[in-house]
């Protein structure tokens, strides 16, 4: 909870963890049952930093080219005056928010008293976005990852065990970023701009 060496004041921050676990015998000594969930929700606030030009440089670059304009006009809005005369220093917080969702269900047999089996299904979905590397991009993460096993166990004796099983993973990894741009610009004097992808 410190402030960042680099933030002018401690960032927002607001983290929700939150989950329930339930189960129990569905037969008496035969069927049983067991559900969990678990939740995370977070907020925080990461400084954002950057020089970006002045609204006399921009003026000048559309001046003399035009064609610039949208390029130039895609750098956020300074307020701090920097060394130099035709940079701005931005400063601001960018909303970095993780959601994340996880949880299992089981069910376990006694099929009779050498045979027992199992069904389990877990699951873990989150969602990630954050402030990019340069002014005004963002990036994304998205994870989902499913897994299931089924388990038919049988004695035949003390020394003797099968133990056969089934079981599926999956991990699903989506990320990327949004820029202000198609794609990404880096003008010397000024913090770059990311592009989409």
């Amino acid at each position: 909870d410190a402030r960042p060496f680099n933030a002018r004041s401690l960032p927002p921050f607001r983290l929700n963890n939150y989950g329930a676990s339930f189960g129990g015998p569905v037969l008496k000594n035969k069927l049983f049952f067991f559900v969990n969930y678990e939740g995370l929700r977070q907020i925080l606030g990461q400084p954002l930093t950057g020089l970006v030009p002045t609204d006399a440089y921009r003026a000048q670059v559309i001046q003399k080219t035009p064609a610039l304009a949208t390029l130039v006009n895609a750098f956020l809005k300074g307020s701090l005056s920097s060394n130099d005369p035709n940079a701005l220093f931005y400063y601001s917080f960018g909303r970095q928010q993780i959601d994340e969702d996880s949880g299992m269900f089981r069910v376990d047999y006694l099929v009779k008293n050498s045979t027992t089996a199992f069904l389990r299904f877990s699951t873990d979905h989150s969602t990630q976005t954050s402030p990019g590397d340069n002014l005004g991009s963002s990036s994304y993460g998205n994870q989902n990852m499913p897994n299931a096993v089924i388990d038919l166990q049988h004695n035949f004796s003390p020394t003797i065990v099968n133990d056969p099983k089934f079981g599926f993973n999956r991990s699903e990894n989506y990320s990327g970023t949004f820029g202000l741009l198609p794609t990404g610009v880096s003008i010397t004097g000024f913090s770059g701009i990311s592009g989409t992808g």
